[in-house]
């Protein structure tokens, strides 16, 4: 093989004769440049398309990880709406606490004889004041509801007491209503009174057991006390009669009635109308025949008759 040199002008310079065993040689080299030349191209390629994904696997990733933000933004909504849930049922509990607390007070009221325009359990208590310095911190859940929490307490407390000042006073009504006292014929007048006494009928010596009012016929005849009615009916010598148990052994008795108004197991109130003043029975004139017992054994009206003067109206 020979090997031509050319000069700028393309002129023959120099002829360099070469061997065949230098010709292999050269061939061998250039083969080998060629083939590194090719295996520098490839791994570049390839480290490319490493280094730079495809389009749709980063479209992948991204959608997966928007799952996994929604559902931590969904669980985050349903523990608000829970917190929330729980916030309108301590309230609504708080509501109903509230109500009756209302209804108790107006009770009281009105059982007390207050002034329900002073003492109003039905509108929000009046209230004011300054208006806070500075930047006011805003509420925070948990704070909220362990005020809540306080007042449901304080509220629980208010109701029992408020209960048992209820019970106080109905216990003393009632022990009020109960007690004998007054007369059972307000306008009338004492024509016989308890203890000896001439019979009106024999003129005998004889004892009455109660007191009798004289007044015009039909006027009405009052329960001394609160009661139920245990007799009505006639009995001998005492015409028309009506007897009321008051508890505590105490029971009273209403008799010579021109008509009864009340039957058996009937509960009166104090100064509810019983009879109607009348002559029946073993009787000379229009009255009213009072008696008083305690345990079966007759008491004198008077002192239970002194201790009204003044209620009746």
């Amino acid at each position: 093989m020979e090997l031509i040199v050319l000069t700028r002008r393309r002129r023959i310079q120099r002829a360099v004769h070469l061997g065949p065993g230098t010709t292999a040689l050269l061939a061998g080299v250039g083969i080998a440049l060629l083939a590194a030349a090719f295996w520098a191209g490839h791994t570049f390629d390839a480290r490319a398309i490493v280094q730079d994904p495809r389009p749709d696997l980063h479209a992948a990733a991204m959608a997966k990880e928007l799952a996994s933000q929604k559902e931590r933004v969904d669980e985050a909504v349903g523990a608000s709406r829970r917190d929330l849930d729980a916030l309108a049922l301590r309230l609504s509990e708080l509501q109903a606490r509230a109500i009756r607390l209302d209804a108790l007070g107006e009770r009281l009221v009105e059982m007390g004889g207050l002034d329900p325009a002073e003492f109003s359990f039905g509108t929000p208590p009046p209230r004011g004041g300054q208006a806070p310095a500075g930047e006011s911190e805003p509420n925070q859940v948990p704070d909220f509801i362990a005020s809540l929490e306080g007042l449901a307490s304080v509220l629980d407390l208010r109701v029992q007491e408020l209960a048992a000042l209820e019970s106080t006073l109905v216990s003393g009504r009632l022990a009020h209503a109960t007690t004998l006292a007054g007369s059972p014929l307000p306008w009338g007048w004492i024509s016989s009174v308890f203890g000896p006494r001439s019979d009106p009928i024999t003129g005998q010596r004889s004892r009455h057991y109660g007191v009798d009012f004289a007044g015009k016929r039909g006027s009405p005849v009052r329960a001394v006390a609160a009661g139920i009615v245990v007799f009505s009916g006639t009995r001998s010598g005492l015409g028309r009669v009506v007897e009321i148990d008051h508890g505590n052994g105490y029971l009273t008795r209403y008799a010579h009635n021109l008509k009864n108004l009340v039957t058996v197991g009937q509960r009166v109130a104090k100064s509810e109308h019983v009879a109607l003043l009348g002559s029946s029975g073993r009787s000379t004139g229009n009255h009213v025949h009072f008696e008083v017992l305690h345990n079966g054994k007759p008491l004198d009206p008077m002192p239970f008759i002194h201790a009204g003067r003044g209620r009746d109206s």
